[in-house]
């Protein structure tokens, strides 16, 4: 029984060795899941499919774009009709004022030059009246009407009254009427309002 236990204690030390062998092959053969972790976070590093940047193709609906606006190539029929436009209104004549307001953003937005009456046919806004200005603008390069609107006194004067705060087309009439041709005749004016004396004041 002696030789028996000793042949078993025999058997068990030289298991035991083999057992350990194993589990060393075992670890060796099996990696643990954080080594497995580990490089699989280091195999993602090293892949070219992390590394690659998405680019987004820039929408052409994206980028801001600027409103088309046509050179003024008119500016010479449009700076008269401007001016003829605050003489009538100085005047109270609100009719012939809108005519020529509603006729300088069509010639504004023509996208030529004007040379020639025959390009305006069929604009709107434009009737014969307004034809023959433009013609005489083109043709001669200023407008008879306004030169007598400048160089008249009354259209003046009212023009002038008209643009103190306050005085309107028909106040100011009164004015020229009364005798007055400055500003400095209406400071002794008594009938002037509180505001229209502060507009005269201020301006």
């Amino acid at each position: 029984s002696g030789e028996k236990a000793n042949e078993d204690l025999y058997v068990v030390k030289i298991e035991e060795p083999n057992k350990s062998l194993s589990g060393s092959e075992a670890s060796e053969d099996q990696p643990s899941t954080e080594k497995r972790s580990l490089e699989s976070q280091n195999n993602s590093k090293d892949s070219p499919t992390s590394c690659s940047v998405s680019e987004t193709p820039t929408s052409p609906q994206s980028e801001s774009t600027s409103v088309y606006k046509p050179p003024d190539l008119n500016r010479n029929i449009t700076e008269i009709f401007g001016k003829l436009i605050n003489i009538y209104r100085a005047l109270g004549d609100d009719r012939r004022s809108f005519s020529y307001y509603k006729a300088i953003p069509v010639i504004e937005k023509f996208p030529t030059k004007i040379e020639s009456v025959d390009q305006l046919k069929h604009l709107p806004g434009i009737g014969k009246s307004l034809t023959d200005h433009i013609q005489e603008i083109v043709t001669t390069g200023k407008l008879s009407k306004l030169e007598h609107f400048e160089t008249d006194e009354k259209v003046r004067t009212i023009s002038l009254f008209g643009e103190v705060w306050g005085i309107g087309p028909a106040t100011a009439l009164k004015l020229f009427e009364r005798g007055h041709r400055t500003l400095e005749d209406l400071k002794n004016e008594e009938s002037l309002t509180h505001a229209q004396k502060l507009g005269l004041k201020y301006f």
